[in-house]
């Protein structure tokens, strides 16, 4: 069973390793971090997966669709390890953003997809839009995907 919580000291060595391994560039500090464990042998939980999220960040202009304004949250990045991949880890991860940007009042989901070149992106499309999440600027090369919050929440506990 994945489990999703705020990271200790000792789950940010291996969060950093994760997102390095997926050429990720992301410091947690001072900004929403999650990670996501499974149980290991003995009780201890290995990290498997981290999200790094903002409630605070800038506005984004013509990507968020109307009605939102800078009422929305953003994530910086998301990585979960290949051996915990297909495990749920991912879509528990942006369920957990999106419940604490509901919890303080946000009603928008922002994702920027980080890879250098436009078929890694291809290759995480169907999981953004298995969370919900769509293109919100689908003619340029490396679009945002984003969707109102309780959407997200939605469809992600239809999967729980």
């Amino acid at each position: 069973m994945i489990e999703v919580r705020q990271p200790t000291p000792a789950d940010l060595d291996a969060l950093a390793d994760i997102l390095s391994a997926a050429e990720l560039d992301c410091d947690p500090e001072g900004v929403q971090c999650w990670v996501a464990v499974e149980p290991g042998v003995e009780g201890v939980h290995k990290v498997i997966g981290g999200v790094i999220a903002d409630f605070n960040y800038g506005d984004y202009g013509s990507t968020v669709p109307p009605g939102h304004g800078d009422n929305h949250a953003y994530i910086f990045a998301i990585a979960v390890a290949p051996a915990g991949q297909r495990k749920g880890a991912g879509r528990a991860l942006i369920r957990r953003v999106a419940e604490g940007a509901h919890a303080v009042g946000l009603s928008f989901l922002v994702l920027m997809p980080q890879e250098r070149r436009a078929d890694e992106v291809g290759e995480h499309i169907p999981f953004f839009r298995a969370c919900g999440l769509n293109s919100l600027a689908p003619e340029r090369h490396m679009s945002p995907y984003g969707a109102p919050v309780l959407e997200i929440l939605e469809r992600l506990r239809l999967d729980s």
